[in-house]
Parts: structure tokens; sequence; C-alpha cells
């Protein structure tokens, strides 16, 4: 099959195979097509193809009926069809042959695919030296015999190139195998003979677009009748002249002994041509061949004319009886013919160029469809899978893509003419609508409207009638943007769904489409828009145009007003050893700031501004709301001025941090300043605290003055009236109270007293000959219970922060709580390293000796003493009852038969958990095991009846409780037991075998290593009564009833396994100060 014909069945298969799968295979295409659709488009394909199908063939039939003809009418002008009707003498021009006879003939003889069985060869050269090298040729102009066609390429010493030309029609794509280039032996001495020659067969490859591999053949002597022998090699293009000459002198040898054998045989010419070519070649003929030829090619081995072989022969005999058109086959081509050497295609073929860039358009377009048509097929298939849930969650992804796609377009890859992201939009808009509906806009609307209707409850406080309107404004204020697009603000929305915990991104999405999609705005309830306008009208009266007219007579200030950190605050003390903070109290929150501009501004600001409300509480018709009262105005300005005057303060004192020491000589000198009666950075703090508190209050006119001071001289009794009272004495109320000694709670002068006391007592330490001794028996009392003089100051520093309250508690514990902690823990840190040191030495170093590596504290075959376990863990006289009573008695009490944490001597302190628990589970174990002073336990057991099962027998020290499927009874046992058979064992048989062993384990603690298989369920509320369940390896379970005297009995002691005593009983406590100290 040729290329045409198989690009065009190509062509065909995938037009139709490609058609077939756009028609039934769901794409974006046939989006919404029926099966009647689909049938009618698939047969019209069908019909197409079938049509180009029939012209082609027709084109091929009327092809070969042309050709055929033409053979016949060759065959009726008296001759074969291979006779050539121009003969001509060899020495005139070449007649003009037509190729269609000798295709027919190689199309009759081996099929339309006869180019891959037939090997064109091209003979070129002088008319003599062509007919010597191929007889007749010139006159047949092609021969054939076995697949070998011979063409007559004519002479290659002018540029006329007719028979190239004709010879190229025969098959394009491959024009020749083979060039022959037929010489005579004088032209090895031409030099313009052969730079013409190879110059012209250049010329007519670049021609051709074709380069064949070129055999030059030497023509020398006479023919003769018999066969001489021929002499030459096939040569590498790429090898030099050296190689070549090489080569052929290997064949001077070959060739002498022929001619000897060709003498032999009587045949004198053959035998001494070969005889006198071998002895030329000895003598340098294949030399002065290889150079000629070397040097008429300077392109040897790159683009040039590709020498492949050098032949010598003398003229090759013709039969005399042989047919037109038909080559006899000399031995000498056997060679050369052998030779499979590829010719290649040279130059730029506009054609084949143009052919392979359809091609690659042609795949680059079915690439990008194929690349479209998945990315439609995939945003299709998301789409289905979103209406088969319809859900808000599924329909979200894919609508988002497919509005981002409509308003900024497709991607490339998925555009192509297959673009359906329109179409998909418009069918899932509906849906997504509704589900928008009922999962989001829904439920945010409804929840805005019982925000509303919550409106007529205002609550009974001042604050929280604030609260609620601010809630409401908002409320309302998001409503009207939601059934409103027009008036969207998708920023200030931002914060309702994160507040309804509604979907992040299905809440923008919402948000950004409401603008260009209106519909999806929920339709708004006017009456009840009107009710709530009113009702925040009544309550807020205008608060929006209040904030601005706030703001703006606070610009004033701004600037105006230094900003207060703790250096101005406490001048001339050296506060910044004792606290530090990053906050600072803003200018225009400060006395002098109220007092030199901002009353005035905002009184001004009052009486000069009335502002129409904003579009959230107006009527739609824009009516403005009534005037403002200026006084009313000016007092709700004020009350926010003070209400952020408060905060700034706050924020402020509850940034203080106590700076961090770390030894107790520290601690003193610090508490030596902050106690000292005029240096102290706290009093000072205080004392402009104070005066900062009382800005706002109205001060007694001086004719009032004056007159009460007349009445008291006259003896009239003078109208007793309280101090003066200001806007801030609620908020820093708590603060100013401290001031008064008299009070009868804690105060700021108690306070004092408590720090210098324990500034006393921290000098007397430091001044001690051993502080660090002395440190630790201080604290070692509080542990016992002891030296309550030094937790009383923690205490009334902790009283005194929490009575300040919520507002003010981080000033509180740094300014009063902080200070006295820090000293408690630089107290209490040595000595509880201390008690941890003792705690190692006197406990956990005889117990992980005795104890850690044995059953049951490890899984090891070694049993752990019962004795010394006792001496370890007794209730009364254990080493570790001991040791609490006597080093933990102020941190610990015992509340009932368990130590848990005084939590007043504690503070400060971090307890180990695993201590206390560790210390719960052997209290417990003390409590079975050894309740009577002495070692042991005391338990009851009875066989209960199990499916299958037919005995048991469960063996403990010794005794035996047999099983036998009968009434149950209980037996009693002792552990650990009094005999010399010490450990436990289990057997039981069932109905399908013998008697088994299930386990039996060695040792006091054998009991304990049997019940760790088991599975024990308590049946009454005081562990009294449990349910032993043991499966056996065969799936049956073997059970009993345990009865204990007290607790879990033997149960109990499974809390010993695996158990560790912690090496430290308290562990480091961090650092008090909040904070970095720089």
């Amino acid at each position: 099959m040729s290329l045409k014909k198989a690009m065009f069945w190509l062509l065909v298969v995938g037009v139709s195979g490609g058609g077939m799968a756009l028609l039934w295979l769901d794409n974006p295409l046939n989006a919404g097509w029926d099966d009647s659709l689909r049938q009618r488009w698939s047969v019209l394909l069908l019909l197409t193809c079938l049509v180009a199908v029939v012209i082609d063939g027709f084109s091929v039939l009327a092809l070969a009926r042309l050709s055929a003809m033409r053979f016949l009418a060759l065959c009726q002008q008296g001759g074969s069809p291979m006779a050539t009707p121009y003969r001509q003498n060899l020495d005139q021009a070449l007649p003009v042959c037509d190729v269609e006879p000798l295709r027919s003939l190689l199309r009759f003889r081996h099929g339309r695919r006869w180019r891959s069985k037939v090997r064109l060869v091209l003979v070129v050269g002088e008319p003599a030296q062509v007919q010597a090298l191929a007889p007749g040729l010139a006159t047949d102009q092609w021969q054939e015999a076995g697949g070998v066609v011979l063409l007559h390429g004519g002479s290659v010493q002018t540029p006329d190139c007719q028979a190239w030309t004709l010879w190229r029609a025969l098959c394009r794509r491959r024009p020749v195998d083979q060039i022959v280039w037929a010489v005579a032996a004088e032209h090895r001495a031409q030099v313009a003979f052969l730079n013409n020659g190879l110059r012209e067969l250049e010329q007519r490859a670049r021609a051709w677009t074709w380069q064949a591999p070129v055999h030059l053949w030497v023509i020398q002597g006479e023919a003769v009748s018999e066969h001489s022998p021929d002499a030459g090699a096939v040569l590498d293009p790429c090898q030099p002249a050296e190689r070549w000459a090489v080569t052929l002198q290997a064949q001077a040898t070959s060739l002498l002994k022929r001619s000897l054998l060709c003498l032999g045989q009587q045949r004198t010419q053959a035998g001494l041509y070969a005889l006198g070519l071998s002895w030329h070649l000895r003598q340098g003929l294949a030399q002065q061949w290889c150079k000629a030829l070397h040097d008429q090619q300077p392109h040897l081995g790159g683009r040039g004319v590709p020498i492949r072989g050098l032949w010598f022969s003398q003229p090759l005999p013709r039969d005399a009886h042989c047919q037109p058109n038909a080559w006899q086959r000399h031995g000498s081509w056997a060679r050369l013919l052998a030779d499979r050497y590829p010719a290649r295609r040279v130059g730029w073929v506009s054609a084949r160029s143009a052919r392979w860039a359809g091609v690659a358009a042609l795949v680059v377009a079915l690439g990008a469809v194929a690349a479209s048509w998945s990315g439609n097929m995939g945003l299709l298939s998301q789409a289905g899978q979103a209406l088969a849930t319809n859900t808000l969650d599924s329909l979200l992804p894919v609508t988002r893509t497919l509005t981002a796609h409509a308003a900024h377009g497709s991607p490339w890859h998925q555009r192509f003419g297959l673009d359906r992201s329109t179409a998909v939009l418009q069918r899932l808009w509906p849906f997504y609508t509704v589900a928008n509906q009922a999962e989001l806009a829904g439920p945010t609307l409804a929840h805005l409207e019982a925000v509303l209707r919550d409106l007529d409850q205002w609550p009974a406080g001042a604050l929280a009638r604030q609260v609620r309107a601010e809630r409401g404004y908002e409320a309302l204020k998001a409503y009207l943007m939601l059934t409103d697009p027009q008036r969207l603000e998708p920023d200030s929305l931002q914060a309702l769904g994160a507040s309804q915990q509604l979907n992040p991104e299905a809440w923008a999405f919402y948000l950004q489409q409401l603008r260009a999609y209106p519909s999806l705005a929920p339709v708004r309830n006017e009456g009840l828009v009107r009710l709530a306008r009113q009702r925040l009208l009544a309550e807020l009266g205008q608060r929006n145009a209040e904030q601005n007219l706030y703001q703006a007579a606070m610009a004033e200030a701004l600037g105006s007003y230094p900003d207060l950190g703790l250096a101005q605050l406490a001048p001339n003390t050296d506060a910044a050893l004792l606290y530090h903070s990053e906050q600072t109290v803003p200018g225009q929150f400060t006395r002098q700031a109220w007092e030199g501009s901002v009353r005035q501004a905002l009184a001004r600001t009052a009486r000069a501004r009335r502002e129409q409300i904003d579009w959230v509480l107006a009527e739609p018709d824009g009516q403005a709301a009534p005037p403002l009262d200026a006084d009313a105005l000016r007092r709700r300005l004020e009350a926010r001025y003070w209400r952020d005057y408060t905060q700034a303060w706050q924020r402020f004192l509850n940034d203080l941090r106590w700076r961090d020491t770390d030894t107790v000589e520290a601690v003193a000198i610090q508490l030596s300043l902050l106690s000292d009666a005029h240096a102290s950075p706290l009093r000072a703090l205080f004392d402009n605290l104070t005066w900062h508190a009382e800005a706002g209050r109205e001060r007694a006119a001086l004719g009032e003055s004056l007159l009460a001071s007349a009445q008291e001289m006259i003896g009239k009794p003078v109208k007793v009236t309280g101090p003066p009272s200001g806007p801030l004495d609620a908020a820093f109320g708590p603060l100013l109270a401290l001031r008064d000694a008299s009070a009868s709670g804690p105060n700021l002068a108690g306070w004092f007293t408590q720090v210098a006391r324990l500034r006393l007592r921290l000098q007397q330490i430091s001044s001690a000959a051993d502080p660090q001794a002395v440190t630790q028996a201080l604290a070692q009392g509080v542990f016992q219970g002891r030296e309550a003089d030094i937790v009383a100051p923690r205490a009334y520093g902790q009283l005194l922060a929490a009575s300040l309250g919520a507002p003010w508690s981080g000033a509180g514990q740094a300014l009063f709580a902080q200070p006295l902690e820090q000293a408690w823990q630089r107290l209490l840190q040595p000595a509880a390293q201390g008690i941890n040191r003792q705690w190692r030495e006197a406990v956990v170093a005889p117990w992980n000796s005795a104890l850690s590596g044995r059953y049951p504290f490890a899984d090891t075959t070694t049993d752990a003493s019962l004795a010394f376990l006792g001496q370890m863990i007794r209730a009364d006289s254990g080493r570790i009852e001991r040791f609490v009573q006597q080093e933990l008695a102020g941190v610990l009490r015992k509340q009932g038969n368990r130590w848990v944490v005084d939590a007043d001597n504690s503070q400060g302190l971090r307890l180990n958990p695993a201590f206390l628990n560790a210390l719960a589970t052997l209290d417990r174990v003390a409590q079975v095991v050894f309740s009577d002073g002495n070692q042991g336990l005391t338990f009851e057991l009875s066989g209960q009846p199990a499916r299958d099962v037919v005995q048991s027998t469960l063996s403990v020290d010794g005794r035996r409780h047999h099983y036998f499927n009968h009434k149950p009874r209980w037996q009693r046992f002792t552990w650990p037991g009094r005999g010399d058979h010490a450990g436990a064992s289990l057997t039981w048989t069932s109905v399908r075998t013998g008697e088994r062993l299930y386990a039996e384990h060695h040792g006091t603690w054998g009991l304990i290593r049997l019940l760790e298989n088991a599975q024990a369920t308590a049946l009454t509320p005081d562990e009294g009564l449990h349910r032993l369940v043991i499966a056996t390896p065969d799936g049956l379970s073997l059970a009993w009833q345990l009865r204990t005297e007290l607790g879990g009995g033997p149960l109990a002691l499974l809390a010993l396994r695996g158990l560790r005593l912690p090496s430290e009983i308290f562990l480091p406590t961090p650092t008090v100060a909040a904070g970095d100290d720089t």
C-alpha cells in the first residue's frame, strides 16, 4: 500500500471513529442530545465516509484501467510489452521512454508494493561504457531480471537530465537504490572528466532530493566470449584514499589465483586479463584511481557524492538471443548488488515538509481537542456528581469554577470549540440558588430577622441596652445589604459569616455573586425593617453620626499631648528595675488633655453639628431624623470619651510586668525599693494614677466656699456634702479604694506592711552565715506546716490583686501578687530540690534496687519481695508514709485514707502528678494487702458453668478448686499461702479434648500473673464481688466468681504492674512574670 493510500485510510478511520466517539460518548458537544439526533448525525457521518471511499476506489480503478490499456497497446504493436518503441543509435540522443509499461510490469510481477521488493539501479556513463557494462541498456532504456531493474541514466558529462526526470516519475519517494557509473580506463588521467561527472551527479541528486550510493565501474580491454574474473571492492565513503587503496590491493592476490585457475582451464584470454589486472593493481593502479577520485571529491564523507565501490572488468558479453528489456545478469554484478548501503534524502523538500507540518498541525489540533474534551468532561462529571448530591458543599466548587470561566474566560486547554462552561452554568445555577437559599442565605436571614424581632425587649441595664442596640444596628445593616445588593459591602459582612460559623468559601462566593445576580437576594420584610428602624432610632439617636462627631473632636487633641509611659508616671524612681511594659497611655486620654482641649472640643461639636442619619436608619424617602438636643449629644460624646479613657489606662496597667530575678538577694533588693517610703515606684505610680483618675470631677465654686465659711463663722449650720464625684469613679474605684487605710478590706498600706515584713525576713537570710541553709530550713518549715508568717504576705498579695476585679486583673497581678509570689518561689524552690533529693535517696533508690526489676513492677520471671513491699507502703509504718508525714506535712494532708494537696501551703509549688498518682495507688494496695498489720489477704472463689467445659481445676499456693459442672460452691483461699507450693496453675477439660493445662506460674505472685489474663467485671458497687472470665486457646471461656473482704482483693494488686516511682516530688515552676526581662 502506498503512503497516499495509507494516509487516506488513516484519515477515513480517524474521522469516522472520532466522529462516532464525539456523537455517542458524553461530552460538551452533545450535551442535551437525544438518541434520534445522534443517530441522524451518525448516518450522515457514515455516508460521507462511504462516498469518500467510493470516489477513491473509482480513481484507483480508472488509473489501473489506463495502465492496462497502455500495456495492451504496446503488446498490439507487434512486440513484447517490454519493447521500447523508440530505438536509435548509441551515439545519438537518448529517446524518451514511458515509465507506465515498466510500472505495470513490476506491479504485475510483484504486486502493488513492488517498490519494497525491487532494486532499482541507475547506470550512467558514456554510451560505449554503458554498452560494455550492460549490453543493450542504452537501447532498451531499462532492463529487468530477478527483482533488479537497470535504468539507463545517460551521460553525466552534460546537464541534460531527461532520463533522470523520467525515472523520478517511476517512484518519487525512493527513485533509485544505487548508481553505477561506467568509465573507461583512460578516464583515470582525465581530471576534467571525473570532476564534471561528480558535480553533475551531485546536482542531479539535489534536483531529485535523493542521494544514492555511487559505484565506479572501470571498463578496460576488449569483449571476450568467455567469462573473465572481475576485481573490485565495496568502499567506505568516510575513509581516506589510502584505506581504499589497501582494500583494492587486497584483491590482487585472489585475482592472481583466479588467473592461474583460468589458465589451467584453457581460458587463456580470461586468465591473461586477470593476470595483467593483478599485476597493475600491485603496481599502483589502485592508488591512482583512489587518489583521482579523492582529489575530485573534496567533501568526501560529508554531504558530497558517496563513492561506495570501485570495480574493474572487461566489457561484458550479451547473448544474441536475449529478449529486449531482459537483463542477462552477469556474475560480476553479484557483490555490487549484495551491498545494501542506504540512500538518503538531501535538500529541502517542500511537499514533504508541508506534509509533515500538516501532520504536526493535525496532531496539535487533535491534542488540543482531546485536552479540551478531557477538561470539559471532567467539568461535566463534577457537575453531574454535584447535581446527584444536590448540596451546597458539592455545588459550590463547580459553580465557583464556572462563574470564574464566565467572568474571565475558560482556560486555554478547555476551549478549542468544546467549551460548555456557559451552558453548564445555566443548567447548574437554579440548583445552586435553591441549595444556597436552603443552607446559607435562608438560615442567615432567619437569624437576622430573629435579632431584629428581639429589639422590642430591651434589657434594664444601660450597658446591656447599648450592646443590644449596637447588635441590632449591625443586624439591620447586614439585613439591608443582603436584601438590596446595591448596598452590599462584602468586607463588612465577613464577620457575620464567621459569627454564624458559615462555610467561609461558600459565604464569600455568595457575597461576590450577590451583586452580579440580584436574583440571589432574598425578599425583604418591609414591616420588620420599619419597626426595627423605629426602635433603633429611639435607642441610638443617630449613633453612627455620633461616631463621626466623636472622631472629629478627638482629632483636634491628637498629637497635642505626649503619651505617658512608665517613666513619666513614676518619675524620679528606678521603676525599670521593678516593672516593664510596651504600652503607653495616649496623650488625649490624660487629665491635661481633658481639661485643656477635649472637653471644649466635645461641647463645641455637640452645639455645632446636626447630621442626617445614615442610610441604615433612614426611611426610603430620605427623611432626616429630628434634631438632636445639644446637651444630650454632649453627654453621649463625653460618655464615649470616658469609656475610651478607661480602656486606655486599663491596657497600660494590665500590660505591666514584674521583672524576674534569680536569687534571694536580688528579690530582697527589689522589695526594699518597692517598700521605700520616698523612692518607691509604686507609690509614685499611684499618686499619678489618682490624679488622672479624678479627671472630670466637678469642683466646688469659689463663691460656695466663701458662703460656707461665712455661715460657719456666724454659727449657722453648714450643709455637709460628700466628696465630689466624677465620671471615672466607677471604673477606677477599685484602685482608688486601695489608698484608704481605714478600709476593712485589704489596702495599700497593709500590703506595704506585708512587703516590709517579708523584706526584713529576706535580709536576715541574706546576712546569715549560711544563707542557703537558712533558706532551706525556712522552706522546710513551710513544707512541714510551720512558718505561717512567710505564707501570710503572699496570701495578702493574692487577695489584694483579686479585690481589683477582672478589668484590672493584669495590673493586680503585676503590682501586688507577682512581687510576693516571686519571693515565695525563690524561698521554696531550693527547698523543693532538697526534698526531691531526699526522696530519691531515702525511697526511690531502695525501691528501684529491690523492686523495679521484678514482677509485678517489671515483666520478668523473678518476683518482688512481698515483705519488702510491705516495709515500703504500709499505711502505719511504711517508709513512704513516714517520709510524707515528716517532710511534706505542710504541703500534703491526710483526708481519710488518702493524701491530698493542701491548697493554701502548696501555692507556688508544682507537685508532680505522677507522684500523687503513685502515692494513691500504693495506698489502695496497702489497705488491701496490709490492712491488719500482716501481709496477705483472704478471698473466696466459686466456679461457674461454661459452655462445652466439663471441668476446671484452679490451684493457688497448693490449694485446689475443682469444678465439675455441679452446683457452685465457695472455697476460701489465703494469699500468699502458708505451704511450700507457692504458685498458681489452671487446667480444664472440654467435651472435645481431654484435660489441658492453661497456665502454670511458680512463685508468690503466681496468682497475680494468672489474673492478668482474666477479664474481671464488678458485680457490686463496693467491688466485693467480681466475675472472672479466662478465654482458653480453643475458644472456650472458664468462669468464676470472686468474693473479697476488702476492695478488689487480689485484683487490686494488678495496679502494681509496671508501676514506677517518680524521681521528683516537685517540678520546676515556670517564671512568675509574663514576658521577657528586656
